[in-house]
């Protein structure tokens, strides 16, 4: 019996969910789905962006990410969807913004686009695989959580212009995975059993 509560306890720390990729086009269906996680808010307003203001520069380091772009990143009313500013890639193509996390690990990125003249953005997580998303002259939200974790997103479009505002993000602070917590419960279960019968 203290050998089957041991391996049950010891079960109850091993993981068994694989990793799982969400992609969300609703806003309030995503936040709801990172509440578990430490999540952050990207809106391109604070000090942080303005040497990107208007002629742009090459790299922005605001909350611990990175933002650079295949050419300049820049910030401008012209893309805002809330306050003043949103952002974007300086003119040419492909226009590219690339997001490197250099604090911690991230587990989800979601925020609003739209465009002027790109018809599709392309969005990867590291090495994950690109979805694409058609973009419109009106801002949608488009966002993935990762369970697994990420420490780099890319956004692009081959061709056209494009921008986006209202970013948030999620870092640690992760809710254990029901299997997991199903095994730990049964592992503990069986030890208050094995403990009770060696009093009893």
């Amino acid at each position: 019996m203290k050998k089957i509560a041991l391996v049950c306890f010891l079960l109850g720390f091993a993981s068994t969910a694989q990793a799982a990729v969400i992609t969300f086009t609703s806003e309030s269906a995503y936040l709801s789905a990172i509440g578990a996680y430490s999540s952050f808010v990207e809106g391109f307003e604070s000090v942080d962006w303005e040497p990107s203001r208007p002629a742009g520069t090459s790299s922005i380091t605001s909350q611990g990410l990175t933002w650079t772009g295949s050419d300049l990143i820049r910030t401008g009313d012209g893309w805002a969807r809330s306050g003043r500013y949103g952002v974007f890639d300086s003119i040419g193509d492909p226009d590219i913004i690339y997001v490197l996390n250099s604090a911690d690990r991230l587990f989800a990125a979601g925020g609003w686009f739209r465009n002027t003249t790109a018809s599709e953005l392309t969005f990867s997580l590291g090495s994950t695989p690109v979805w694409t998303v058609p973009l419109s002259a009106d801002h949608f939200f488009f966002g993935v959580l990762d369970t697994e974790g990420f420490t780099a997103l890319t956004l692009s479009t081959s061709s056209g212009h494009w921008g986006a505002d209202d970013f948030t993000f999620a870092r640690g602070g992760v809710v254990p995975e029901p299997g997991s917590m199903i095994l730990l419960g049964t592992g503990l279960v069986g030890l208050g059993r094995a403990w009770k019968k060696r009093r009893g």
